[in-house]
């Protein structure tokens, strides 16, 4: 990639310098040195010096960031040390790669993820992880390579339980004392083998969930009807989402619309389906429902809409569009939605470009973002400035992408620290989904057309809503004529100029990725919980076992079933537990040996070969385990790994 330092010294200068680089038609990327200057309001400055709106619409600039803890990586390629952002730029090419922050700061994180997006380059080709992340990662990987076989075993002793329950039930041979504690361990062998069985089947089939949120009338319902890939969620300027809607992927060809009833006497919510065969259908039935709601003033219940696709790059994926704080009708439904955001995985909070940042967007942002970083989901809430089209109504506003997203994240990192990790993209949701929506009903003749600028003739004879989303692609067009200095306009280049492409890649990144990680490490602890209590009942039965002689072979049966499941998977989980626990502790902790080496991984699995093959170790094992065989009293928590990894053999 190449680049030049632009310091800010003299910006009449650093302008001159874009002019020549543009008017030799060179393809170079600006970071911009001087750390103490905002570079929203570099930018602003380098328009007051006469980079006109064709060079700032093209122009690539970003901050330099020095002092950062960066390794990069790449297959095939030893693992490179970086200090800067700058060094990082000089090593992308386009090709994937790794980056690892091996600091965790994530902060750090967001400013290098930042940068990128201000030059426009992919973040779906280079993986910006902590190194915790990455670790993360790696757990992951390794406890689904291993997932079928811990499937198998798990659903082995679910059935092997079941079947002497049943025969336990029956059996007369046991005094009643004894049999109730047998009962009552073989229920809770078999409560545990169903819990582990329950989270198996979750991380071979984790559904992930996108919520999208803001304040009326940002353009939520938009950005969602550009995620599922035609308008079943209503729009208009009038009318706001006044409920939770949740779209997922029908199991037909037919559109499914599933309402959340009132509670009954029981207080068990009843559901109403009504299947239709056409989106028109399901879309009128909404908007009356929507529109019944604004007159009445009244909220709508939730509702679940099932729709056929084959094959929109978010079909696998659960979408929330819920309704905005300043709407809700009552507070019940004001809490309802704030609900659906803590239960996703990953939220896009939309930001309406032409308010910037009202009072109501920083109180129900706030509430969202504590929500977020009180579930450790630091990564999956994502920022949008939606209805980016609006700048170029402003004959007196920036037409710098980058401008509009560094100024309102500034305004974001001025609301306090826990929005420094924040990641802000600019969109224009309607843009991008007129132009879609007009390739699916259209087809070819629209897709590989060359230039929108003109298109009355493609208008004859189209449905009147086509019509009118043609007339705003070319409206569009003209704009970037006449104001940004384009020669033509494509298709492609109208959705690439929305900016939803890297919004709704990015949002499936995280997704595939570290929300998804985040939530198979859970499963993984929880799994080997399960694992320890089955352990417990295991010796319990054996105890028991010597106390009576009645009914010995059922349970000696019972121990054997459980024994076994527990041996087979316990090869598979101790490493990933095992390890990642001392990690994070040692890293919670601030130890110097925090960052383990898989040589001393090695010796310490050694030393406690013995002990894991009768059990899983957590960290507050190992101290009380080493307490007397090591030194003694620890004088910290801090110094545990090390001194346990002195006392090993470094083999």
């Amino acid at each position: 990639m190449n680049y030049k330092f632009l310091n800010g010294n003299n910006i009449a200068d650093d302008a001159n310098v874009i002019k020549n680089d543009f008017e030799q038609h060179m393809d170079i990327v600006y970071i911009f040195t001087k750390s103490n200057t905002p570079l929203y309001s570099y930018i602003g400055s380098l328009e007051d010096n006469g980079i006109n709106n064709a060079i700032m619409f093209k122009l690539k600039i970003c901050r330099e960031i020095k002092g950062i803890d960066l390794s990069f990586l790449r297959t095939g390629k030893e693992e490179q040390k970086l200090t800067s952002l700058s060094s990082l730029l000089s090593l992308l090419d386009g090709t994937p790669c790794n980056v690892i922050v091996n600091d965790n700061d994530r902060g750090v994180l967001a400013d290098v993820s930042q940068q990128l997006i201000y030059i426009g380059y992919p973040l779906t080709a280079v993986n910006i992880m902590l190194r915790k992340e990455a670790k993360d990662a790696e757990k992951t990987q390794r406890f689904m390579n291993q997932i079928n076989n811990i499937s198998t075993a798990i659903d082995k002793a679910v059935t092997g339980i079941d079947k002497i329950s049943a025969e336990w039930e029956n059996s007369d041979k046991l005094p009643a004392d004894k049999m109730k504690e047998c009962i009552d361990l073989i229920g809770e062998a078999s409560q545990r083998c169903q819990a582990i069985q329950e989270k198996v089947r979750k991380a071979q089939s984790v559904e992930m969930t996108i919520a999208v949120a803001a304040s009326k009338k940002t353009g939520k319902s938009v950005i969602v009807n550009s995620m599922i890939g035609e308008e079943i969620a209503p729009t208009s300027l009038l009318l706001p989402t006044p409920n939770t809607c949740i779209y997922k992927k029908s199991p037909d060809d037919k559109y499914h619309l599933i309402l959340n009833d009132e509670p009954n006497k029981d207080n068990v919510i009843q559901k109403k389906q009504s299947v239709f065969a056409s989106r028109k259908d399901v879309y009128e039935i909404l908007k009356k429902k929507f529109d019944d709601s604004v007159k009445e003033n009244k909220p709508v219940v939730d509702m679940t809409i099932q729709y056929p696709t084959t094959g929109n790059n978010f079909e696998s994926y659960t979408i929330f569009d819920t309704p905005g704080p300043d709407f809700a009708a009552d507070d019940n439904h004001a809490r309802a939605a704030r609900e659906a955001m803590k239960v996703c995985d990953v939220a896009i909070f939309a930001i309406d470009f032409t308010k910037y940042l009202t009072d109501t967007e920083k109180e129900y942002l706030e509430k969202v973002k504590a929500d977020f970083n009180g579930n450790q989901k630091y990564a999956s809430l994502i920022f949008a400035i939606n209805k980016l089209d609006q700048k170029y109504t402003d004959a007196n506003g920036s037409k710098s992408t980058t401008y509009v997203i560094d100024f309102i994240k500034h305004q974001l990192m001025n609301l306090g620290d826990m929005y420094k990790d924040c990641i802000v993209f600019a969109t224009s949701a309607l843009q991008y989904y007129d132009t879609i929506h007009c390739e699916k009903e259209i087809g070819s003749e629209f897709s590989q057309l060359d230039d929108l600028y003109d298109l009355r003739k493609l208008m004859n004879g189209q449905p009147e809503n086509i019509r009118f989303e043609l007339q705003n692609l070319q409206n569009m067009a003209s704009t970037y004529s006449n104001q940004m200095g384009l020669d033509k306009v494509s298709p492609a280049d109208m959705k690439q100029y929305s900016g939803m492409p890297d919004l709704l890649s990015y949002a499936a990144y995280i997704c595939k990725s570290k929300a998804r990680d985040e939530i198979v490490n859970n499963i993984t602890v929880t799994i080997d919980a399960n694992n320890k209590a089955l352990r417990a009942i295991s010796q319990n039965i054996e105890s028991i076992e010597k106390l009576i002689n009645a009914e010995e072979d059922q349970i000696q049966r019972i121990k054997s079933v459980i024994d076994e499941y527990t041996d087979s998977v316990k090869d598979k989980l101790t490493d990933v537990v095992f390890r990642s626990e001392l990690r994070a502790e040692s890293a919670k902790h601030g130890s110097a040996n925090a960052g383990a080496n898989e040589n001393e991984f090695r010796s310490l699995k050694l030393y406690f070969d013995n002990k894991l093959k009768t059990d899983s170790l957590s960290f507050d094992d190992i101290k009380k385990f080493t307490h007397d065989k090591i030194t003694g009293k620890f004088t910290s928590d801090s110094n545990v790994y090390g001194e346990i990894f002195k006392a090993t053999p470094h083999n």
